[in-house]
């Protein structure tokens, strides 16, 4: 019953939240610690449980993290949804640019780049227990300004695409979510 408000805030480096209480907001700190960058690229979403769930992008450990919060604390979280770490790789890939989040029942899906290779990342699940696939690598760069939503009974993405080997370099790709 209360307007919230999740945001990165860039002088910090802290994913926080701003609570309408009345006439005034009241900021609180959700993942703040000196000498970490977490909170970029934050999306949130209103679970069926009631609690607000948060991904957001860890800058300085290419991480993509998880959050619950019930307007007052954290009850789940901070956790690693992804750890940036990929097979036969030496260095970890900077994942969680233009992070979407979606609840679908009691699942959560989370739409996002990885930013080393340009491609799209969905991982689902729920705290605890994520799962995650890849776009195949290919000539186009994906990732872009996710979004994710439900509707006629199919789960759908869409991120821009960037091709540059035509002359209108870009598109909206629309994809659905198994």
């Amino acid at each position: 019953g209360r307007a919230v408000v999740i945001f990165y805030r860039k002088t910090t480096g802290d994913l926080m939240a701003a609570t309408l209480d009345g006439s005034s907001w009241t900021i609180s700190e959700l993942d703040a610690a000196s000498e970490s960058d977490t909170g970029a690229s934050a999306s949130a979403v209103l679970g069926t449980d009631g609690l607000i769930h948060i991904a957001y992008q860890d800058a300085i450990g290419d991480q993509v993290k998880y959050l619950a919060w019930d307007g007052t604390s954290v009850t789940i979280g901070p956790e690693i949804v992804d750890d940036g770490v990929r097979d036969g790789e030496t260095r970890t890939h900077p994942v969680g640019g233009g992070l979407a989040i979606h609840a679908r029942g009691n699942e959560l899906i989370m739409v996002y780049q990885d930013g080393l290779n340009s491609s799209q990342v969905i991982s689902r699940g729920t705290a605890g227990n994520w799962s995650r696939t890849e776009s195949p690598n290919t000539s186009v760069l994906v990732g872009f300004y996710n979004v994710i939503a439900t509707g006629l009974g199919t789960t759908w993405a869409a991120s821009y695409t960037y091709d540059r080997s035509q002359r209108v370099s870009g598109e909206i790709e629309l994809i659905t979510v198994p």
